[in-house]
């Protein structure tokens, strides 16, 4: 949680959270993520994957997992299509 919203803010907190291989940041409702250009351990498993399911996105640290998880019930439950952009 941020004090002060601003760009230097923002990006601040993304380079201390890259620093320490946190590469997913939420902004809002937007999930952030930055190219770590390297394999971070235990970021893709069974595990964390199962971690995230049936979560919602406050009870655990960013990730994409989280994301995914979400769209996927709100399908469910709403019988529409989701989509996800990524730029």
């Amino acid at each position: 949680m941020l004090t002060t919203i601003s760009n230097d803010s923002i990006l601040d907190n993304l380079k201390k959270r890259f620093q320490n291989d946190l590469i997913y940041t939420y902004i809002g409702h937007v999930l952030i993520c930055v190219n770590p250009y390297k394999s971070i351990p235990n970021l893709y498993t069974e595990r964390t994957l199962k971690d995230y399911r049936g979560k919602y996105r406050y009870e655990l640290p960013p990730h994409v997992y989280c994301l995914a998880d979400g769209m996927y019930r709100t399908m469910l439950s709403e019988g529409e299509p989701q989509c996800v952009i990524i730029r």
